[in-house]
């Protein structure tokens, strides 16, 4: 009795994964998850490149703060140390003292 519900499930199964609507089935379920992976893919794609756009310009942003603030300390302690130059040398040069 066993051995015949045996052999019947086989056959029933060799008849199931052998037809054409297991084929279907399958094929149908493939393009399921194939466009759930597809609109994934798309909407993590948008929300990184926005993402990144937005960390990008910001980054750039206070690199060039960074730059801004550097370079005026230098031109700015640059004109002060010239200043005193030629201040200095407007006493002892009497050419450039006439500028004075």
């Amino acid at each position: 009795m066993l051995g015949k519900i045996r052999e019947k499930t086989k056959i029933h199964i060799k008849k199931f994964f052998g037809s054409n609507y297991f084929l279907k089935l399958l094929i149908s379920y493939f393009f399921i998850i194939l466009s759930c992976i597809l609109f994934m893919c798309i909407l993590s794609y948008s929300f990184l490149h926005d993402s990144l756009n937005n960390q990008s310009i910001e980054s750039n942003n206070r690199l060039l703060n960074q730059f801004k603030n550097t370079v005026d300390s230098l031109v700015l302690g640059s004109i002060n140390e010239l200043s005193i130059k030629i201040y200095h040398d407007s006493s002892v040069n009497p050419y450039i003292s006439y500028y004075f």
